[in-house]
């Protein structure tokens, strides 16, 4: 995969940002430093420690597939902020968890999906790879582990909508930039998360727009990078 450099710095844009990485191993710490971070599934046979990286970048994410052994269960550091929809964990043995994690740049936030209550079998099937760079149109692939796309500029009242095929933690990230009169329209089919900003028109302020699918609710956060002088 090529290098992509993507981190939030002095004037709004990702610079530097680690690639993603998959099939990573885990061991209790959540890698923060990557576009996303997916681990091999992990089955949870201690009662273990979950923390984050010392070393964090805005917008970096990680997932893993966790299995419940039957009676242990895992345990988050108090850096860590639950998701407002998260499964309570089920030591029922052979459960299936998607574990999502995402750095804003002030809160690590995370939340545990039972998959085998959500998807018959209990886990991902053949959801696609991220893709990088990828255009813009006004409709949100959901399908993937992660879409990343290309900056857009806001230059009409653009119609934000998701994709009709979604993947369970299919997320999706873009850099927006105001033009100074147009606002992004969301559809009603979205969830707007709690901490998420309000639209800056101002030109050329850019804004990082982030999207999740758990199952059940669409979220998207806004979060303001830089806004001109």
């Amino acid at each position: 995969m090529a290098d992509i450099n993507v981190t939030l710095e002095a004037g709004g844009l990702w610079d530097n940002i680690l690639p993603p990485a998959t099939n990573q191993v885990f061991s209790g710490e959540i890698n923060l430093s990557r576009l996303i971070t997916n681990y091999a599934l992990y089955t949870v046979d201690t009662d273990i420690a979950i923390t984050a990286s010392s070393s964090k970048t805005i917008g970096a994410k990680a997932e893993i597939l966790l299995v419940a052994d039957g009676s242990h269960t895992p345990t988050f550091s108090e850096d860590f902020t639950v998701w407002p929809i998260s499964s309570s964990w089920d030591t029922t043995e052979g459960t299936v968890f998607a574990l999502f994690v995402w750095y804003d740049g002030t809160y690590v936030h995370y939340s545990l999906i039972n998959l085998t209550t959500l998807l018959s079998g209990g886990g991902w099937i053949n959801i696609p790879i991220p893709a990088l760079n990828q255009i813009f149109s006004g409709e949100v692939d959901l399908t993937r582990l992660l879409t990343h796309y290309a900056p857009y500029t806001v230059v009409t009242d653009v119609a934000v909508t998701a994709s009709a095929s979604k993947a369970v933690c299919g997320q999706a990230e873009i850099l927006m930039t105001a033009d100074g009169s147009h606002t992004p329209q969301f559809d009603e089919a979205f969830t707007a998360w709690p901490d998420s900003d309000d639209w800056n028109t101002t030109a050329g302020a850019v804004h990082k727009v982030g999207f999740y699918y758990d199952g059940t609710y669409i979220y998207y956060c806004i979060k303001v990078i830089s806004v001109p002088e």
